[in-house]
């Protein structure tokens, strides 16, 4: 028992030097990011760089280094560059969403509500990116001239989901937990500032 308390401390202070950087020198510098949605929102948006970002590299270094399954490629590092517009912009306004929809649902109803409003957000950031996708790809497929313009929109639009959901949701689902958990401990916690530098701060 004894064990597990001090593990869960552990854990615990782990986060709050987490959120102690993310207030000093991350987003929680941002105009507004002292509101609960805006702030979530940049948390949402910077996991979702972050997350890109080290997808990008995992990808090139598998190119280099070799992949024993084949999934190391150029091709989805490129894909995941296309992408940032989409995601980074989706994950801003579903964090911000889910944050000022669910003020009702306090941390006091819903245990672990970092944790479970970071998981809820990175599953509607999927589905919030497909969706653009999917309009995009009408679209493109529009003016190509397909006389199937809906079926090869989608086709297409589930082909890119069920290859983003393989390669990245196995690590991005906890991430998106554990940034949830960061952001609303750093949100309902006191954390010392850094000098100011403009609004952004709790």
């Amino acid at each position: 028992m004894s064990s597990t308390l001090r593990r869960n401390a552990d854990i615990s202070r782990r986060i709050d030097r987490l959120a102690t950087g993310c207030k000093r020198y991350g987003p929680g510098r941002l105009p507004n990011a002292d509101r609960r949605d805006i702030g979530a929102g940049y948390a949402g948006a910077s996991a979702a760089l972050a997350i890109s970002i080290l997808f990008i590299l995992s990808m090139l270094a598998l190119t280099q280094l070799g992949s024993p399954f084949g999934v190391g490629h150029p091709f989805w590092a490129l894909s995941a560059i296309v992408g940032l517009p989409i995601i980074v912009p989706a994950a801003f306004l579903v964090g911000a969403l889910v944050w000022r929809t669910l003020p009702a649902m306090s941390p006091a109803t819903i245990p672990y509500f970092g944790a479970v409003a970071g998981l809820v957000a990175t599953i509607l950031t999927y589905l919030v990116s497909i969706a653009i996708v999917f309009v995009l790809a009408v679209g493109l497929h529009t003016t190509g001239g397909s006389d199937a313009v809906l079926w090869d929109a989608a086709t297409l639009t589930a082909l890119i989901a069920i290859v983003a959901a393989t390669f990245t949701a196995w690590f991005t689902l906890p991430l998106g937990c554990l940034s949830g958990a960061i952001y609303e401990r750093a949100r309902t916690r006191s954390v010392p500032d850094a000098p100011a530098t403009g609004a952004g701060s709790d």
